[in-house]
């Protein structure tokens, strides 16, 4: 007589706490896109890099990313990092508006931007004019080891001395872009190949 009655009364709780984890404490993956625009500079004293990170957490609880970095590999073979450095409110040489990096939340269902610039004074070896493959890691939430976010193709072929900001499309390029930078690197390449050469005692 009464089993109807508990059955739906389970069947309402059931219910309630299942919207209640799904709306408010489901936890969700954070998805991370690809580069379409980015800046920096390169000479022989420092690396620059500055992108901006858009990320997309699909849960219902805030996710807490503490550090980014990101890490490729040299002409060489070696595996090299830029650190970011700091968040910028745009892509752009200035400073104005800027902020040393320092863990951010993403809320759940939501999607943020940050332009974070990234750093290295240990210039890697670059092949003049190329892309590059460079992963996006982070340290996400309490965990203590880097986690890979997103492998991003990078056109760092074409940074040159000054900042610049460009499209990560060839198809927006003027016709000089790639010209320029392939120029300005093979200049820095060569003379961070000396200076590693004379460092390593080999005068040739």
């Amino acid at each position: 007589m009464y089993l109807p009655t508990v059955l739906i009364a389970s069947l309402a709780l059931i219910f309630t706490v299942s919207s209640f984890w799904w709306l408010n404490a489901r936890p969700g993956r954070l998805v991370f896109y690809s580069v379409t625009t980015f800046g920096g500079y390169i000479n022989t004293q420092s690396l620059v890099i500055q992108i901006p990170v858009v990320v997309h957490n699909t849960g219902a609880k805030p996710r807490v990313i503490r550090e980014l970095r990101l890490e490729g590999v040299d002409q060489p073979g070696g595996t090299f990092r830029l650190e970011a450095q700091t968040f910028h409110k745009k892509l752009g040489p200035g400073g104005e508006g800027s902020d040393f990096v320092h863990p951010f939340a993403v809320n759940g269902r939501s999607v943020i931007t940050k332009y974070v610039r990234f750093a290295t004074d240990n210039v890697p070896l670059l092949v003049p004019g190329e892309s590059m493959k460079l992963v996006l890691q982070g340290l996400v939430g309490e965990g203590d080891s880097w986690v890979e976010l997103k492998t991003l193709d990078i056109h760092v072929g074409i940074l040159v001395n000054s900042f610049l900001t460009m499209s990560n499309n060839p198809g927006h390029w003027k016709t000089y872009t790639l010209a320029d930078g392939r120029e300005h690197q093979e200049a820095v390449m060569g003379l961070l190949r000396e200076r590693r050469q004379v460092s390593a005692g080999d005068p040739s």
